[in-house]
């Protein structure tokens, strides 16, 4: 149907289709006015406090279809929060608790529980029944009534007269004003008790939950538990009130720890857990283990709650709360007596199976291989912790030297099966931990290698002008004896030792030595040496790595952070490769003519670093 004003407008057009490009024109054209004036409308919505519910969501609805006639799309997300600031104060309790621990909300989970809040209230307001319309009738019909009463004749009352209320002289007991004021204190205590309960039961949302389940939540500020039967350790303690969502004050009697059992098997301990009897819920505090380094997130209907990489614990979303997946630990007397006189059907299976996991015997048990047994939950087995024991993986090394020579790593290699061409059978590396720089030591024995780290310690202190301050070895006795550990002392160089056969703690030295003798290996394939020339070949591939990038100091070679000069490449050939050497020849002979036999042929092996 339309108005008078707009029928006046389209009386002209005779087509439906006419009918409804005018109306386009009129009211949607996409003029950045018309955009303006919907988004205003949009944006500046507000719910009032006795405006219906539904009415409120068709308004809002009527303006996002204008929008989208023009060519405006809102977010799913934006336009669910419009519609949550839109809401009244009244609103406020169930705003909060739909939106927090959440990253992402859509318009139609905002609809539903709108609509499920709307719902409790009128069953609510029908369970009340008579005592319900009782008190809507006193509140709706307060003001009428005094207008009434004082427009009615006054009560004569004999001063002799005595109230069976208050036993006070002077009135009776219908115009006690100490009755009236108890129960209109009364009725306001009912309401607000009423709707603060009705608020937190539409967050439950109907949904049952049993008493031994744990909540993940957010607004509570301890971790609590009405069962002492849970608690591991508990120690009687005054805690005080703890005030529920409808004010009402619960006493804290006591304070323990509690074992869960996590979604991964793993058992850890809630520590500082308040004992609260007259709770209905076991609620386990967000807030405290955010304080304690956990992190949360939320996401398709999981809370994950995790420190680092691991997740420590999960919650599955039912109803409007997150509920923990994973059980409480109980010790039982009574259970582990049975324990001994009933067999273990579980762990028998599982050593049966060369102890495989009890993921694994649930499938077999699903496929009936294991006959009508039962897979209980696999208790501690010592046998997989014993065989299945690992160290855990090292983490990445975070170095904040600020110059050269502040921190120094050193290894050394060896033996060689094969001894070089100087009978060197070692060799002993030293990096520069600021700019990656490399020097190599070719040794004969490893006793040597105190000599070579003085030598070199009195050629780089004098080329940089600058101390060694930090050392870092294996525990090889190259590096620990006296006269190494008293030089050290005299030199102020401070050492840093690994832990015996850990070489990952020394996994800078450890892992220069892997690359020279990779190229150790490429350099003596592509020349066709024997591996007798190891040695030359060590010795070019640290020539190499000093002049290649790298991506710790930010793409530059360590000769170039070094020496603040960049390397030179136009002296390098191929390893191996043939050259021809001028022979030494007699000061006496200065013949013109020069024989071919004063020039050599020979192979470059190395290069003057």
């Amino acid at each position: 149907s339309l108005s008078d004003e707009v029928l006046y407008e389209v009386a002209n057009q005779e087509t439906a289709s006419g009918l409804w490009l005018k109306l386009e024109k009129l009211y949607m054209t996409k003029s950045i006015c018309n955009k303006l004036l919907l988004k205003r409308r949009l944006f500046g919505l507000h719910m009032k406090e006795d405006t219906p519910l539904q009415d409120h969501l068709d308004e809002l609805n009527s303006i996002l279809m204008e929008l989208r006639y023009i060519d405006v799309k809102i977010e799913d997300e934006d336009a669910a929060m419009i519609l949550l600031a839109s809401l009244p104060p009244s609103y406020e309790s169930f705003v909060n608790s739909l939106t927090v621990g959440k990253e992402c909300i859509t318009m139609e989970e905002v609809k539903s529980s709108l609509h499920s809040r709307e719902l409790w209230f009128k069953a609510s307001a029908n369970s009340e029944g008579v005592n319900g319309a009782g008190l809507l009738a006193f509140n709706s019909t307060k003001n009428g009534k005094k207008k009434k009463e004082q427009g009615k004749k006054k009560t004569k009352v004999n001063p002799r007269d005595i109230c069976n209320y208050c036993k006070e002289p002077g009135h009776w007991k219908k115009d006690c004003p100490k009755k009236r004021n108890q129960k209109s204190v009364a009725v306001a205590a009912q309401e607000d008790s009423s709707f603060e309960n009705e608020l937190v039961l539409s967050i439950v949302d109907n949904h049952q939950h049993s008493a031994e389940q744990w909540v993940l939540d957010s607004g509570c500020s301890y971790h609590m538990c009405p069962n002492r039967s849970w608690f591991l350790t508990y120690e009687k303690k005054s805690g005080g009130d703890v005030f529920m969502g409808n004010d009402m004050a619960c006493k804290t009697i006591g304070i323990g720890t509690i074992q869960i059992k996590m979604h991964d098997g793993v058992i850890r301990t809630l520590t500082e857990v308040r004992h609260v009897p007259d709770l209905k819920k076991n609620l386990i505090s967000v807030g405290v283990l955010h304080t304690k380094g956990f992190k949360c997130n939320v996401e398709g209907g999981v809370m994950e709650i995790s420190k680092g990489s691991t997740v420590v614990i999960r919650g599955i979303k039912k109803g409007n709360l997150y509920m923990l997946q994973g059980s409480t630990n109980l010790i039982s007397e009574s259970v582990s007596v049975a324990d001994k006189h009933t067999p273990d059907l579980t762990h028998l299976w599982h050593m049966r199976l060369g102890h495989m996991s009890e993921r694994g015997m649930m499938v077999l048990r699903k496929q009936k291989l294991l006959g009508d047994h039962t897979v209980k939950e696999l208790k501690f087995c010592e046998h997989c912790v014993v065989g299945k024991h690992h160290r855990i993986k090292f983490p990445k090394a975070q170095h904040t030297t600020k110059s050269t020579l502040d921190y120094v790593h050193s290894d050394c290699w060896g033996p060689s099966r094969v001894p070089s061409l100087g009978g060197g059978r070692y060799f002993l590396s030293i990096i520069d931990d600021y700019s990656g720089m490399t020097w190599i030591f070719i040794m004969k024995h490893k006793n040597q290698a105190f000599k070579y780290f003085k030598e070199w310690k009195i050629l780089v202190e004098n080329q940089t002008g600058k101390r060694i301050k930090r050392l870092r070895t294996d525990n090889g006795l190259e590096f620990c004896s006296a006269e190494f550990n008293d030089y050290c002392k005299k030199e102020g160089i401070v050492r840093q030792y690994t832990v015996r056969n850990t070489p990952q703690q020394n996994g800078v030295a450890e892992r220069m030595n892997r690359t020279l003798l990779e190229k150790r290996r490429y350099l003596l394939s592509n020349a066709g040496l024997t591996k007798s020339f190891w040695a030359e070949a060590v010795n070019t591939a640290c020539y190499l790595v000093n002049g290649s990038p790298s991506t710790i100091i930010g793409c530059k070679t360590p000769t170039e952070v070094w020496s603040t000069k960049p390397a030179n490449y136009s002296i390098l050939r191929i390893f191996g490769c043939h050259v021809v050497r001028a022979a030494r020849r007699s000061s006496k002979s200065k013949s013109i003519f020069r024989s071919f036999k004063k020039y050599q042929k020979c192979k470059l092996f190395a290069f003057e670093i």
